[in-house]
């Protein structure tokens, strides 16, 4: 499910529908960290694509967290 989500935020991303990729993404991310180390490439490209949908937001403080 997590990854299906990971999924729609990156259309999202492409759509420049930021907010609705970062809503989504965040949830991914929850879910992710819960069951996976947190050096797995799944997580850690969930954790780009979120910064990068920040940082076209114009929230630059959250994508460098």
């Amino acid at each position: 499910m997590a990854s299906t989500m990971c999924n729609i935020g990156y259309v999202y991303l492409e759509g420049r529908k930021f907010e609705e990729a970062i809503v989504i993404m965040e949830e991914a991310n929850e879910i992710l960290q819960a069951i996976l180390e947190p050096e797995n490439k799944l997580v850690l490209n969930t954790l780009d694509n979120l910064e990068y949908a920040y940082a076209k937001s114009g929230n630059y403080d959250a994508a460098l967290k």
